[in-house]
């Protein structure tokens, strides 16, 4: 199993016996996304994915962990044999997975207004709440999550 060490941002391989605790991502591909072969060659950082890298590393190592799992950048997909092991694995890997971080794209940016109340670009301020339970956000809204791909 290859994964992203979340401070040197390379790939890393590990026997099943010898994985590491790491965090595993839950995203939608879109057009930019880093594959192996971008994270081997070290033109990861050119592509517009490579902010989904960041902000996951990001969050693992504030949550203590030294790598993560992206199926973007840790599959060689160009390798028939590879992908096929890697999706019969997929499902223990996500079990195994010490936490699962889940990236949208398409939700809007949530903030706060100049009077440090919750705020948000999508306009359905009736429908954003505080919560505390949520450490990553300032604010949730339901009807965008709710309208994610």
């Amino acid at each position: 199993m290859r994964l992203v060490n979340v401070h040197t941002k390379e790939l890393e391989e590990f026997q099943d016996e010898f994985i590491p605790p790491y965090a595993i991502l839950s995203h939608t591909w879109r057009i930019g996304e880093v594959t192996f072969q971008d994270m081997s060659a070290g033109n990861g950082s050119k592509k517009a994915g490579y902010t989904k890298i960041q902000h996951c590393c990001h969050q693992a190592n504030v949550d203590q962990l030294q790598y993560v799992w992206i199926d973007t950048c840790c599959i060689d997909k160009s390798s028939s044999s590879e992908l096929s092991e890697a999706i019969n694995s997929m499902y223990r890997w996500y079990k195994q997975a010490h936490c699962c971080y889940v990236f949208l794209d398409d939700y809007p940016i949530l903030g706060t207004n100049s009077q440090g109340q919750a705020a948000s670009r999508c306009n359905h301020y009736g429908n954003i709440s505080d919560d505390n339970s949520l450490p990553s956000t300032a604010a949730f809204c339901n009807d965008c999550f709710h309208q994610c791909r």
